[in-house]
């Protein structure tokens, strides 16, 4: 079984997204409004990286691996007489105990941001609080503030829970999309795609050249992958005209990706899917 690499990710920020930020002229204009649009932001890397340096976590990694070694010894003497097929069974069922586990420890620490971020927009009345990622200007920034309170937030500390207002700010979950069996049967046929393309060269190739197999390789990683960019950009051109389309019949301002909206916000993952859906069985 091999020995897993502990990392605690709060949350993690994968896209910036052109167009998402909110714009005011001058410092003197932010100030005049700060809080007043109920928006703000925190920089999730600054927070991260404060975090991983918690004696908190040293313990709670130091505690991870420990069990981790203590599985693997686990692992070696029960299935000393064990079949190869028995071993797999018993590795994937171990490593997934040690999975939940993990899981665990993030959840732990990912609860106590939240209920820190929480208390802040109870007391600052924010609607939303997004990533800085997204933000260039205009609305105030409540890492610090973040920061000094997780210091003093514990595990099992009691948050009344904040239900901010609905928002014209709303966000989806782009891997949701990805798992839909539309999606996924396109996967698999360039996955087809490119077990056909392997057979194909492994039939031509014998009678080549070595240069003359280079070209051929050459010709079909290009095919492969010009494969690859068409049904990307099909899929994130679908994904984009049915966003647009939720945003405007839910008169939304602005639509991020789920990451980038660290606290409320308006989740319409589910009415994506469903255009999504219909937009397919409509054959368009």
């Amino acid at each position: 079984m091999s020995k897993k690499i502990i990392w605690v990710v709060v949350l993690i920020i994968v896209i910036a997204i052109a167009g998402a930020a909110i714009f005011f002229g001058r410092d003197t204009i932010q100030g005049l409004f700060k809080y007043r649009s109920g928006i703000s932001y925190i920089d999730v890397e600054k927070v991260n990286k404060a975090i991983m340096e918690m004696p908190e976590y040293e313990a709670a990694k130091k505690k991870m691996e420990a069990e981790i070694d203590s599985r693997k010894k686990e692992f070696e003497e029960k299935s000393k007489n064990l079949s190869e097929v028995d071993k797999q069974k018993l590795s994937m069922e171990m490593e997934s105990e040690l999975d939940r586990t993990l899981l665990k420890m993030k959840n732990d620490f990912m609860d106590r941001v939240h209920k820190t971020i929480m208390q802040i927009a109870r007391k600052r009345k924010l609607n939303v609080v997004l990533d800085k990622g997204v933000v260039v200007s205009g609305v105030p920034d409540i890492t610090d503030e973040t920061l000094e309170n997780l210091k003093n937030m514990k595990a099992d500390t009691k948050v009344e829970e904040y239900m901010p207002k609905q928002s014209n700010i709303a966000y989806f979950d782009r891997s949701i999309i990805y798992s839909l069996k539309a999606v996924s049967d396109g996967q698999m046929q360039l996955r087809a795609l490119e077990n056909k393309m392997v057979e194909d060269f492994d039939k031509k190739s014998k009678s080549l050249t070595q240069q003359q197999k280079i070209e051929l390789a050459q010709k079909y990683d290009a095919a492969l992958q010009n494969a690859s960019q068409r049904l990307q950009s099909e899929i994130e051109g679908a994904i984009n005209e049915v966003v647009q389309k939720v945003a405007k019949e839910k008169n939304l301002d602005l639509v991020l990706e789920k990451q980038s909206v660290v606290f409320g916000g308006t989740n319409v993952t589910d009415e994506v899917i469903d255009s999504f859906n219909k937009m397919l069985n409509e054959g368009k």
